[in-house]
Formats: structure tokens, sequence, C-alpha cells
């Protein structure tokens, strides 16, 4: 009988490409030094193993690791995440404990994590190297009535360069947007001792991404600002207009893809509890999104449970709509920010299977003893919320000298984005061989927990720009667990 070591390499080099899931590859390589040899040499495998994991809190609040999903096949020849919590799935176990919030992430496999005690660090669960950011006690209190901080304080970081090789004359840097009123801009640099606030634009900032050397922050209208920070100096200016079409939005995220920036624009419906697919976001809904000249602004419409009126009150409140002008709206997120314990008690109340071991996984090292309940703290709960669809941007040239415009998209072609409340990023899908749907977003939950939203399921899912449909890549009735799960991209 032929030893398997011996077997023809084009055979093995053959079987090497026929495995789909990164766990079955590793083991290929096992085998022996001949087989070895084929797997570092297989191109496709490499990235493959670079593909997006998706990463969800473990089974009890103390865990010291989480479950990293991989993607598995699925009938239609792409990959999903898990096709149901009982059927096998490729999963791992990722260094990150469950007591960490990661708020940012970049492609070479480190993540930006906050802990109960309001440690920051920059972390890489591959080789568990680790670096020490300020605590984000050291950044400014969101509002005069600002009583504590926790973990959801932060709500995305941006990290400017492998801080492996970070030397003086080019620091690794990390952007972040904080709670405020509207939320605010700091950073760091490698070694500070405390965050340095960011004198902008009354913005309500959602995202950010490092590109050109530059940081570039977009806020909930769909503008665009560079931040250019110099030695200890950052210096805010306007980059982009926002798009006409886009009055107010909570979700939305600007991605790189072959050096050239793009917007993509969330579009949830509250109190919702259709599955994916019921109505693919398609029909009248989806053609009256392509009409653009006669497109409504409500981005939480068809509110089906009659909750309108929440949605309302924060799209009535012109301050929030005002770049410009001072901000002095409610800060009902502030109050969901610095309430978080309390909602996530009640997140575990309705789902989770570990509800009983996370009571109080993010009491952030408060004591609060008020109640969600309080009709005049939070009038308004809503049980459930999905996303319907995209609209996408890209940035061009402007009319106005030196700003730039972002134009309506009907498809990114080969591009495949992913997004969510860590990071935002793309892929070209024709360099994954299936393992990703062209022109589609890639999408994980991207609210943190609130008092007034009680989740009873993830919305995780796949949004294809073609026929506007909304395809499910992670069990619906797998119940919410926080921390929120987030994209991990391996650097190998």
């Amino acid at each position: 009988m032929a030893d398997w070591s011996e077997l023809p390499r084009d055979l093995l080099d053959l079987i090497s490409r026929k495995i789909d899931i990164l766990r079955d590859y590793r083991q290929f390589g096992a085998v022996c030094s001949s087989w070895r040899s084929v797997a570092i040499k297989n191109p496709w495998q490499c990235q493959f193993q670079s593909f997006p994991k998706l990463v969800i809190p473990g089974e009890i609040k103390n865990s010291e690791t989480r479950q990293c999903l991989e993607a598995i096949p699925d009938n239609k020849g792409y990959f999903s995440f898990c096709k149901s919590i009982n059927e096998k799935a490729s999963q791992k176990k990722l260094s990150v404990p469950h007591q960490y919030y990661c708020c940012g992430s970049n492609s070479l496999g480190w993540l930006v994590l906050i802990n109960n005690s309001f440690e920051m660090q920059l972390f890489n669960p591959l080789s568990e190297v680790k670096f020490k950011l300020p605590s984000s006690k050291t950044l400014p209190p969101a509002n005069e009535g600002f009583t504590r901080f926790c973990k959801y304080y932060v709500n995305k970081a941006v990290i400017s360069s492998d801080p492996t090789y970070s030397t003086s004359s080019h620091q690794t840097i990390v952007l972040i947007i904080y709670a405020g009123a509207p939320p605010r801009l700091a950073f760091c640099k490698l070694g500070d001792e405390s965050w340095t606030p960011i004198e902008t634009p009354n913005r309500n900032y959602l995202d950010a991404i490092y590109y050109k050397d530059k940081f570039y922050a977009v806020y909930n209208r769909g503008g665009c600002d560079i931040i250019d920070i110099i030695d200890n100096q950052a210096a805010v200016e306007e980059y982009a207009l926002r798009p006409p079409e886009e009055q107010y939005t909570w979700d939305l995220y600007v991605i790189e893809s072959k050096g050239e920036l793009y917007l993509a624009v969330r579009i949830l419906r509250y109190d919702d509890d259709s599955d994916y697919g019921s109505d693919s976001g398609s029909g009248s809904e989806g053609d009256e999104d392509d009409n653009l000249d006669n497109e409504g602004h409500n981005d939480y419409e068809d509110n089906k449970s009659g909750n309108r009126d929440h949605h309302k009150s924060h799209e009535d409140d012109e301050n929030d709509h005002n770049d410009g002008a001072d901000n002095k709206s409610d800060n009902s997120d502030h109050k969901s920010h610095e309430n978080d314990d309390d909602s996530d008690d009640d997140d575990h109340k309705h789902g989770a299977d570990n509800d009983s071991d996370n009571d109080d996984d993010h009491n952030d090292g408060t004591d609060n003893k008020s109640d969600n309940s309080d009709p005049d703290r939070y009038p308004i709960f809503i049980d459930w919320y999905r996303t319907v669809r995209f609209r996408v941007y890209k940035l061009e040239e402007g009319e106005k000298d030196g700003i730039k415009k972002w134009t309506r998209m009907k498809s990114i072609g080969d591009n495949a984005f992913f997004v969510g409340s860590n990071s935002s990023f793309a892929l070209q899908a024709s360099d994954y061989f299936g393992c990703c749907k062209p022109n589609s977003i890639y999408f994980t939950d991207s609210h943190k927990p609130v008092p007034w939203i009680k989740p009873i399921r993830h919305d995780i899912g796949i949004f294809n720009l073609e026929n506007k449909s909304v395809d499910s890549i992670f069990p619906v009735d797998f119940k919410p667990v926080r921390p929120p799960p987030f994209w991990f991209t391996p650097n190998v």
C-alpha cells in the first residue's frame, strides 16, 4: 500500500483546491511535510484563510474566548457563516475575553478593545500581542448631566497602521468616535497617557476610515471631513458634501475599494418580525427606492406597530439635522450609553442561552438601580429591527473646487462590502472564488444595547444590490447576546 506522503503533487494540489473550510485545510497541511508544502504554496487557500470571520460572544460572561465562525458552503455555491444553530459550522475559538467590547479593527488582524474598567488596548488575538491605549476615562464627558463612563462610550475606533512597526517617526495613531452631543472625535498615539479631543464642526460623526495617510470621518447626513494629524495637532477640513437625497440617518459606513471611497447607507425597519426574504426588499419598495427624485427620506419606515412617533421625535429635532448649529437635543444617545448596564440586563432577559450567566455582563463597574420601564425615561420600546436595504454612493469630483460629491451607485460590481459596528471594508469577490457574492453587502448588528430596543435576534445578513434582496448568513433563531458580533480579518 502506497504511503500517503508519496501521493503525486498534482493530485495533492487538486485535493487542496477542493477544501472549502479553513479548519479542514489546516488539517490537510498537518498530515506530513509533503502535504504541508502544497498547502502553504496554494495562493487561493492563502486568500481563503484571510477571508473575514464572524466573531460572536462566548457562552458565559467570564469566557476568555469567543466563537469564530468561518464561512461554510451553502446550497447556492456561495458561503454563509452558519445555516442553522444546530447545524455543524466551521468554528474555532478566538482569544478575545467576553468582557471586552470590540469597537474597531483593521485588515491586519488588530482589534481595539475596551472593558468594564474602561481600559483600552490594541490586541492581536492570533499572536496575543497587545498595546495599551489611554483609558476612556480620559475623554471629556458627553454632556453637562453626564454621570459615568461605560465601555460603549466609544462608538468606533480606527487604526492608522500596524502597531508592531510603530516608530517615533511613523507612529500608529488611533482615532475614535465617542459619545457626545453630538458624537465627537479624539485621537492618541501609542504611548500616550490620555486621549486628545479634536475640535470639529458640530457634526454627528458615525464612521471613519484611514485613507491615503489621513483620517476621513462621515457624519449622519453623509458629508465627509478630513482629519489630518501632524505631531499632536489635528486639522479638520470639509471634504465631501452630503448626498442630496440623504437627510438623516444613524447607520452609514465609509468603505475603501481599489483606492476609491464609497458610502453605504443602511435602511432599517423597526417592529417588523418577518424573516429576511419575506419581501426581499424589492417589488414596489425597491421601485420606489430606485426613483431618486421621489424617494422619501425616512430611514425608519413602514413601522407596523404604531411606534412611528419614536422615530419622528428624532426627525423633528432640527438641531440634529443642522450640521453647523449648536446641538441641544435630548441626548437620548448618551442616555443609551450611560444606562446600557440596564439595557444589557434586559437584552439577556429576551434571548440568549447564557442569560443566567450574563445578568451583569455590561454593568460597567457601576451600580444603576433605575428601572428601564419608567415611561418618563424610556417611553417607547422597540421589540426588534431588521435591515431591509442599502443605498450606495461613490466619491467623485464635485463642482466646487476641492470639495467632492457622492454619486449614487446602482451596482458595486465585483465588490463585496463588509460593514458592522467595528469596521467597514471591501473585498473583490473574484479573488475568493465563490467565498462571497459580488455586488453585495455583508452586514452584522450595528446597534449597541440601548434601553428602548429589546432585540429578539441578530440583524446579520447579506444585501444584493442587483435584486435588492436580503438573505440571512446567520440563524435567525439565534437570539442576541452581548457584546455584539464583529468581523475579524486574520493577517496570514
